[in-house]
């Protein structure tokens, strides 16, 4: 009786250090992990600023070429304008209602076009404050994602390891029931429980 004892307490003993090492493990695993998304966050921080930076300087790029073209169309408007000025007056037209119906023409289609070019800018604006804010609306859902994945295999590891307790508590158990008699010792000790003494 007293070998069974020994050897259940070397068995207890061994699972006891083993669950304490996995413990250890699955502690080292979980600050592996928090580390991780912690990387995997200022990475993406790092990213969405570059992005919202690089947006910045196509949308300066884009407002210096419309500002051109804006330029190059009223330019445009008034040769066009001065063009047909000097033709009517080396027609003998100036003053007339043809000349007063193209001039106007000419400046009614120049500020259609810069018109359109201002609305262009204003779609390019909005366009650059939509990325902007879908990328760090994805940045942000990506960080709880991976905090809510690392939670989810903190759990399981701790799963793990209270399995593993509970199993060590049955081997226990087990060996101590062996120990004590096993089966033979449960049914005497029933019969003793539910067997009336007689005086």
């Amino acid at each position: 009786m007293g070998v069974e004892l020994i050897i259940g307490g070397a068995l207890l003993a061994s699972k006891a250090y083993e669950v304490t090492e996995q413990r250890k493990a699955a502690d080292a695993a979980d600050r592996a992990a928090t580390e991780n998304l912690a990387l995997q966050e200022r990475t993406a921080t790092t990213n969405q600023a570059f992005q919202e930076r690089k947006y910045a300087a196509e949308k300066q790029v884009a407002d210096v070429s419309n500002i051109r073209a804006m330029r190059q169309s009223i330019r445009q408007a008034r040769i066009q304008a001065a063009t047909i000025t000097n033709s009517a007056a080396n027609a003998g037209g100036m003053g007339s209602s043809g000349l007063a119906g193209v001039t106007s023409s000419v400046g009614a289609q120049s500020a259609g076009n810069i018109n359109f070019m201002m609305q262009n800018a204003q779609t390019n604006a909005a366009i650059s404050a939509d990325m902007i804010a879908t990328g760090r609306a994805v940045g942000a859902d990506t960080i709880a994602t991976g905090y809510a994945i690392g939670d989810l295999n903190a759990y399981q590891r701790q799963s793990q390891l209270n399995a593993q307790v509970g199993s060590m508590v049955g081997s226990m158990a087990g060996t101590v029931f062996g120990a004590v008699g096993g089966p033979a010792a449960l049914a005497k000790g029933i019969d003793t429980i539910f067997t009336k003494k007689t005086a």
